[in-house]
């Protein structure tokens, strides 16, 4: 990455990541609360999204500031190389499949009425079984080595030339780089919009032809409020992510063509600005959760008003009751309570 590609990314991270880590640790206290949880696994499975997109947001910043510093913890052994590389990919594309989890327990309660739900304990065994693939997917990165190379200046002083510096690097060959990209693309983005668009789908169409049922059934109704919600996450999933994928791809498949045949007549550099641009773009999806929500979801609104007004309205009640007793005292000449001082008499 040049200067200019480092600058964005690493002030792209550091001013506005924060902020999503505190909206998603909002989102997860609110989400925690007995009224996602009670006969619904919603608040569960946005508990499992809202910490999946912290830690991938924690990650994104450690590296963006590491790298902005030039200090590379991957480059210090092979283990760290490897285990570095499957780290940051499979905590890039977790989120999305917590996405899917959130849109097929949508799907099971609106579209398969008739069938038991799915517990808490199934989905801990599918996002555990999900992790492994997720491994396994991205084991191409164990063939990344350790490579030293050895800088020299190109200036000639009595005819020897001086060695500038010697520095590792974890690196691997050009397929198994293009290899772990196509996987990245793939499991980040484009095979869970596609699961994403069909449980959507099968959704909408479902909600169409059974306003009536929505109607009388309660428990549908609670569905329908996040249903809303969860359809505009995905929508803002697609909008933000598609950017990414293409010039994540083009990138990638013209700096391979460029390498292997130089018959590229386009400025790399500009493909290099628009994929740091893009990608951190895509972080936004991150913290999305909150802000959708707060917007399509009246129960989030509601239980979030009261997470923020409860402590002011505790006091203000606390403060004016002390008063009301004080006054009800003083009329009754102190025997209520004795304790309390009396103001000069008039």
């Amino acid at each position: 990455m040049s200067n200019i590609d480092l600058s964005i990314d690493f002030y792209f991270a550091v001013s506005t990541m924060p902020l999503g880590i505190i909206l998603n640790s909002i989102t997860l206290f609110i989400f925690l609360r007995k009224k996602f949880n009670h006969d619904t696994n919603v608040g569960f499975l946005y508990s499992v999204l809202c910490f999946l997109n912290t830690v991938a947001l924690i990650n994104k910043i450690t590296i963006s500031i590491l790298d902005f510093y030039e200090i590379n913890s991957s480059n210090s052994n092979l283990i760290s190389c490897q285990f570095q590389k499957i780290f940051v990919s499979v905590f890039l594309q977790f989120p999305s499949f917590a996405q899917v989890y959130i849109t097929f327990d949508l799907y099971r309660s609106i579209c398969m009425l008739n069938k038991k739900p799915t517990s808490k304990r199934k989905y801990l065994i599918i996002i555990f079984l999900t992790f492994l693939i997720l491994l396994t997917s991205n084991s191409v990165y164990l063939s990344f080595f350790l490579k030293t190379n050895i800088n020299e200046s190109n200036k000639t002083i009595e005819n020897t030339s001086s060695i500038i510096s010697n520095y590792t690097l974890c690196t691997g060959t050009r397929i198994a780089d293009l290899i772990g990209d196509f996987v990245n693309v793939m499991l980040r983005d484009l095979i869970p919009f596609i699961i994403i668009f069909y449980l959507n789908l099968r959704i909408t169409k479902t909600v169409f032809k059974s306003k009536m049922l929505l109607k009388t059934n309660k428990s549908l109704k609670r569905e329908r409020y996040f249903a809303k919600s969860i359809i505009a996450i995905n929508i803002v999933f697609l909008i933000i992510y598609l950017p990414w994928a293409i010039s994540f791809i083009i990138y990638h498949a013209f700096h391979f063509i460029d390498y292997y045949y130089r018959t590229i007549n386009i400025d790399l550099k500009t493909l290099d600005l628009i994929q740091a641009v893009t990608t951190g773009v895509s972080y936004l999806n991150n913290y999305s959760p909150f802000f959708i929500n707060l917007i399509f979801n009246s129960i989030f609104r509601k239980e979030f008003h009261n997470v923020i007004f409860k402590k002011k309205k505790r006091v203000f009640v606390l403060g004016t009751g002390r008063k009301a007793w004080s006054l009800v005292d003083q009329a009754l000449g102190g025997l209520v309570f004795p304790h309390i001082e009396k103001g000069p008499s008039s």
